[in-house]
């Protein structure tokens, strides 16, 4: 292809070399021309009418004159004839010059093409844009058509490159015509121009980038392209440049909107999908804990009430709890009602169990997919008779607490509730050895909640009597079961 831009710029320049000086130079011969053929008879006339009198020389000079101001004025008009296709492509293309004024490319566009078909009667004038690969043409109606090349880059492109080394960027089908017998490769450029019945196609440039290429159909025309048609023609596609480049950048823009919401959707998709998952998280959480709470729900008396309120205040505060549950008290179920009053009712309730063998593998601790402390971040810890656990285990629990750092990587700090149960207070434990100093350092913010025996609660015994009495009925007998005052009574 490279062969064929140098044959085709070597025929084209031996044919005619468009440059600046070359279009004042048609312009002004033109105009001698006209003012010389006109201007001589008048001349003539001039030199005849002095010829008399005094009197009549003086009138025939005034007349002379005036005639030759006319003529000077309707110059253009005289010289009409002697422009190339008797200027109606020059003025079409001072017109479409000024329909780029408007402020909306399509618009622009529209209006340009719509000036440009004028002067080939029926036959649309088109604007290949490169980026995207887009033919705009107009119908007969004057409306604005886009259509995706269907005839692909290749050609098109070899015709945007040989066009572009060709003189004001202009490649011309006679050009191609005289090569086409002795240049094979010039062929396909032959038949694309053919194929739409051009005679001209000039690149249109922004920054020495081709933005597009304006194809101009031969229609009734049937001089070539003269020097100063060739000129206008090439300011015209500068001054469409720019449209041309706002077009491919809103069409950029679009494109790139296009996939953001694709992206957007299935973004929204997968949030969507996350918060059903998060809620269902948070419905287990809450199911679990509400569960656990069992009888903690059943709470008259003084005792457990100011234990309860004392837990509840100390957890919403985000403190953490040692808790005192004497031997036969279960603490599970008041900590879960806690739980569940606290701002992390919705996050992790772990209880780990101290005196059970399975948590007292550090290794197990350590493993992100495996460790309570994972499980528990965000949410509550309940180390259940922590001092049970291995003072290693406790030692680990105690560094990921103060560095709020688990074992593992992880971008967020470590935010966990401790609450440490025992049968009794945590200082105890840490004299007796059973407690590491550093998680019992952890606990020394407030005095223990000390929960109360069944025994300190006698308000509390039948309500707790007839709600289990109750549920073992329904377990057993398929409906809940009562008991007479007088069994209750000796029951007491």
């Amino acid at each position: 292809m490279g062969r064929v831009a140098v044959g085709v710029s070597s025929w084209a320049v031996v044919r005619v070399s468009l440059h600046a000086n070359g279009v004042r130079v048609a312009r002004v011969t033109r105009r001698l021309v006209v003012l010389g053929l006109v201007g001589s008879v008048l001349f003539l006339m001039g030199t005849l009418g002095t010829a008399g009198q005094p009197w009549e020389a003086v009138w025939a000079t005034l007349v002379t004159g005036v005639l030759a101001l006319a003529l000077g004025a309707a110059s253009p008009l005289l010289e009409a004839p002697l422009r190339q296709e008797r200027g109606e492509w020059l003025d079409a293309f001072t017109r479409a010059r000024g329909a780029l004024d408007r402020a909306e490319p399509d618009e622009a566009i529209r209006l340009v093409l719509e000036t440009l078909q004028e002067p080939t009667g029926s036959s649309a004038t088109e604007l290949w844009t490169l980026a995207p690969l887009e033919v705009r043409t107009v119908d007969a109606a004057g409306y604005l058509h886009v259509r995706v090349a269907a005839e692909g880059p290749g050609v098109t492109f070899d015709v945007v490159r040989v066009a572009s080394e060709q003189p004001e960027a202009t490649l011309r089908s006679e050009v191609l015509d005289a090569l086409v017998v002795r240049r094979p490769e010039v062929r396909p450029l032959a038949r694309w121009m053919a194929d739409r019945k051009a005679f001209a196609a000039v690149v249109v440039t922004r920054a020495g980038q081709a933005e597009g290429l304006l194809v101009l159909p031969r229609g009734r025309r049937t001089e070539p392209l003269a020097l100063e048609e060739a000129s206008a023609l090439k300011e015209l596609a500068d001054h469409l440049a720019s449209v041309c480049h706002a077009r491919g950048a809103y069409e950029a823009g679009l494109e790139r909107e296009r996939v953001l919401r694709g992206h957007l959707g299935k973004v929204e998709d997968q949030v969507e999908r996350l918060q059903h998952e998060l809620a269902t998280h948070f419905g287990r959480s809450g199911n679990a804990a509400w569960w656990l709470a069992g009888s903690a729900r059943v709470a008259y008396s003084a005792s457990s009430h100011f234990a309860l309120g004392a837990l509840e205040r100390r957890m919403a505060a985000g403190a953490p709890v040692a808790l005192v549950a004497p031997v036969g008290v279960d603490p599970v179920a008041v900590l879960a009602r806690a739980h569940m009053e606290c701002a992390r009712r919705n996050e992790p309730f772990v209880v780990v169990d101290g005196t059970a063998s399975r948590q007292h593998d550090l290794a197990r601790w350590q493993r992100q997919e495996s460790s309570p402390l994972g499980f528990a971040d965000q949410g509550t810890l309940v180390l259940l008779d922590g001092a049970a656990l291995p003072l290693d285990v406790q030692r680990l629990i105690a560094g990921a607490l103060a560095e709020r750092r688990p074992p593992w990587e992880q971008p967020a700090p470590l935010d966990v509730l401790l609450v440490l149960t025992g049968s009794t207070v945590p200082v105890d434990l840490v004299v007796q050895g059973r407690l590491d100093a550093g998680l019992a350092s952890r606990l020394r913010e407030a005095e223990p909640v000390v929960l109360p025996r069944l025994r300190e609660r006698p308000e509390d015994l039948h309500a707790l009597f007839t709600e289990r009495l109750a549920r073992e009925g329904l377990r057993a007998r398929g409906r809940p079961v009562g008991i007479d005052p007088h069994a209750f009574a000796r029951f007491v």
